[in-house]
């Protein structure tokens, strides 16, 4: 799974992982308007776009559902993210498919 980020100035892809996602949305790291950061893996997908600094409108998309929330700190975006590698960590260790 890769973490993608697309700035305006280009697009980042980066191997996903906790650690990187912390980096990504540091508080130190400025993150312009209109930075969109990803994760999908097969199943369901996990978007942040920065609508100001620190707020972002997060999407999330499953087979199931989709939904939009937000506007959202940047701390509860990190927080989502972490819980989305979490599941799919989860998914693996059962014996689940993974998409990279």
């Amino acid at each position: 799974m890769n973490l993608r980020v697309c700035d305006g100035g280009g697009e980042r892809i980066l191997p996903a992982s906790i650690e990187v996602v912390e980096q990504t949305l540091a508080p130190a790291v400025v993150i312009r308007e209109g930075t969109e950061i990803s994760l999908a893996d097969n199943e369901r997908s996990l978007v942040a776009l920065a609508v100001e600094t620190d707020e972002f409108l997060l999407s999330s998309f499953s087979a199931e559902n989709a939904t939009l929330t937000g506007p959202v700190s940047r701390q509860e975006a990190v927080r989502r993210f972490r819980e989305f590698l979490l599941g799919q960590k989860a998914q693996e260790n059962r014996g689940g498919s993974s998409f990279r």
